[in-house]
């Protein structure tokens, strides 16, 4: 069995094979409405789809775009709801912070 020769690991500075990936579940405005277009693409190419095969390919593609879609919007309310929370956390610090300098005046 041949062996391909593996590519050296990339070297502090140089860019890397994952570099400007965001590994971030939170979708921008732009990305969910890049997913709404191809949607609707894949709603109209099923509709003009001629054999039941192709009709079937659509209704996959539309699921799989779909369910992107959920995962998308449950991750944005999650990151949401974590700055929320983080928000309200500072802000119970910061009233106890004055309170106990009041309490000590």
């Amino acid at each position: 069995m041949t062996q391909t020769p593996r590519s050296p690991s990339p070297q502090p500075g140089q860019p890397g094979r994952d570099q400007g990936f965001d590994f971030s579940n939170s979708i921008t405005p732009e990305e969910y409405q890049t997913l709404q277009k191809e949607k609707a693409d894949f709603q109209q190419k099923q509709l003009a789809a001629r054999g039941e095969f192709m009709f079937q390919h659509y209704e996959r593609l539309l699921k799989a775009v779909e369910t992107s879609l959920e995962r998308a919007s449950t991750a944005v309310i999650r990151l949401e709801r974590k700055q929320r929370r983080q928000q309200v956390r500072e802000r119970k610090e910061q009233l106890r912070a004055l309170r106990k300098a009041t309490q000590g005046r």
